[in-house]
This record gives structure tokens, C-alpha cells and sequence, in this order.
């Protein structure tokens, strides 16, 4: 990366997120197959890759949450009804539908079933991970002014947020070890260190902090390389426990290299550039949409594992969904 500004990652911020739920839009596809009892294919590792659409996104939204809470000093309830306000209420209308129609009509499960579904009962008594990320994310929220005041008050800030990632893992580990339905929420708790290191990088990108050019080598090589060790399984009995913590460092490789990409095109191809940061931008605008609406049409048409089905539903039909709210909302404020 020629630019080794850190406001880089404001600048293509919606950019990244864009790319980001694309992946995230994709990478069920395993799943899908499985829910069949069908053997995963190639194809079907190969997008589980893009699980790491995760990992970029809790980044930028801790990234995005330090300049939030930088800009505009507020008080804790004021920050934590702003982002209520814009999450319960759309997740409410599109899974309630979704679960209703599931659980309901199609499925006759019963209002007790509806019930659990919804308010993430499932998660904790099925182990079932629909919409995970809505309560995954309401949780971080809540936690993040804590974690900026650790970070930020004094200085080392990159060694606190270092620690605690590291000690968040191993804890993770060891309470999964011990208390085997904790399992359960990997998928959400050791998530956690690559959002905290978001709320690091924030500051370093708010202050346009120039980061020195051996620092982005050795993450981008990190980030790649121990993902391509961890593919061959030369250290399978090791592999469960490295999964997040490889996955985080291949989101922050991945970023540096989608930022390089579009600063190269930015003055070689000014055009190309433009309307890839277009198309990506708005994806990266109606990120909560199109997860919820992904997870909704995979779940109504009993997740496709046909590759050509499947590419309709989990990711065409959700984005023609969400070109239509688009337009009706601008319709709305029009009016």
C-alpha cells in the first residue's frame, strides 16, 4: 500500500463494508448443504472462506463507533438507544415475518417456537445461530464505551488492546473446554478481539496516523499466510482453536489489500474506480438490510445448496429487496 495513511480506512470505510456483507452474503452456502445431509463440495469451502466478511465488518464497526463516540460526546444511554433505535426495530418486522411464516404456517411449530426464535431463546437452548450477528453486535455496542476508555485513557493503546485480545481467546478456550455449551456462542464471543482492535485502529485513523511500511507487510503477510497454513491442516489438533484468531488477522490483510486495489485504480483508472466505489458504497449502505433479508430468504426456501439457486436466493434476491426499500425510502423523504 504506496499510502500508508490510516485515514485510508474512513475513506473506503463504506467500501469495505460493501465488500464485506457480499461475502458474508456468500459464505452460508456450506451450510446450506449441510442442512441437507449433503457432503460440501468445493465450491462450498471455498465461499465458507468468506466467513471473514465477518471479521472486516465487527473492524470497521468498531472503527466506525470510536469516530461516532469521538466526534459526538454523549451520555451511555443516548449512544446505546441511537444504534436500538436503528437495529431491533427493522430485525422485529423482517425476522418476525420470516419466523412467522417459518415457524407458523409452513412448519406448524407452535407460537412457542416463534417466540424463542425471535427473541435469540433459540440460540441459547438449540444452539441455532439465525441472526446471530443482531444480537452479537447489540451486545458489543453496549460494551464499547468501556472498551474505548480502557484503550484510549493513557497511553500503549495498541499493547491493551493486543493483551486483551489475547487473554479474551485463551478465555474463550478454556470456558468452551470446560463448559461444552459455550461452544455455542464461539461464533460471536471470539469475535470480539477483531472489533477491539477496531476501536484501536479508529484513533490511528481519525488522527491520520501514518503507520511505517514494514508494520502493513508483516499483517498483510501474517494475515494470508498463517489462513494458507491453517487451510492445509498441517496442525489440525491446533486448527479449532487458531480459527478466529487467523480469520482476524486475514480480515486486516484483506483490508489492506482492497484499499491498496482501489488506490492503484483511483490513478490508472479513474472511471473503473468510480463506480466500483459506486456499487460497493451503497451495498456498504444498506448492510443491516441485506443481512437481515439474506438470512430471512435462506431460511424461507429452505437454504438452497444448489449453486445457481443457492446465488439467487442468498444474495440476488435480498439485494433486489433492498434496491426496492432504497427507493421507497427516498420516495418517503421526497413526500
Amino acid at each position: 500500500m504506496k499510502n500508508n495513511d490510516c485515514s485510508l480506512i474512513s475513506k473506503y470505510r463504506s467500501v469495505l463494508m460493501g465488500i464485506a456483507i457480499a461475502m458474508i452474503m456468500f459464505c452460508h452456502f456450506d451450510v446450506a448443504q449441510l442442512h441437507h445431509d449433503i457432503p460440501v463440495n468445493f465450491i462450498a469451502r471455498t465461499f465458507h472462506t468468506f466467513t471473514v466478511g465477518v471479521d472486516i465488518f465487527l473492524f470497521l464497526s468498531g472503527v466506525g463507533l470510536y469516530y461516532s463516540f469521538t466526534k459526538k460526546k454523549t451520555t451511555y444511554i443516548d449512544f446505546q438507544k441511537k444504534r436500538i433505535v436503528r437495529l431491533f426495530p427493522l430485525y422485529f418486522v423482517i425476522a418476525g415475518i420470516t419466523y412467522f411464516i417459518s415457524d407458523l404456517i409452513i412448519n406448524n411449530l407452535g407460537i412457542g417456537k416463534f417466540l424463542r426464535d425471535l427473541f435469540f431463546v433459540s440460540w441459547f437452548t438449540e444452539a441455532s445461530t439465525r441472526y446471530w450477528y443482531i444480537l452479537a453486535i447489540a451486545v458489543f455496542y453496549l460494551i464499547f464505551p468501556f472498551l474505548y476508555k480502557y484503550i484510549h485513557s493513557g497511553s500503549n493503546g495498541v499493547i491493551k488492546a493486543i493483551i486483551f485480545s489475547i487473554c479474551w481467546y485463551i478465555a474463550v478456550e478454556v470456558l468452551c473446554y470446560f463448559i461444552p455449551g459455550v461452544s455455542s456462542f464461539r461464533i460471536a464471543l471470539e469475535r470480539l478481539p477483531i472489533f477491539t482492535i477496531g476501536i484501536y485502529c479508529g484513533k490511528l485513523s481519525y488522527d491520520s496516523v501514518k503507520l511505517k511500511n514494514n508494520v502493513i507487510i508483516v499483517v498483510w503477510i501474517l494475515g494470508f499466510f498463517l489462513f494458507g497454513v491453517f487451510k492445509t491442516s498441517l496442525f489440525c489438533n491446533i486448527a479449532e482453536p487458531l480459527y478466529y484468531p487467523v480469520r482476524a488477522l486475514l480480515s486486516l490483510a484483506i483490508i489492506i489489500t482492497v484499499i491498496a486495489f482501489f488506490e492503484f485504480f483511483k490513478s490508472k483508472m479513474e472511471t473503473f474506480h468510480g463506480i466500483l466505489v459506486m456499487v460497493f458504497s451503497w451495498f456498504g449502505s444498506v448492510t443491516l438490510e441485506l443481512y437481515l433479508l439474506h438470512q430471512s430468504y435462506m431460511i424461507l426456501f429452505d437454504f438452497p445448496y444448489k449453486a445457481f439457486y443457492y446465488c439467487i436466493v442468498a444474495f440476488c434476491l435480498p439485494t433486489i429487496t433492498a434496491v426496492l426499500i432504497t427507493i421507497y425510502r427516498k420516495k418517503k423523504v421526497r413526500k
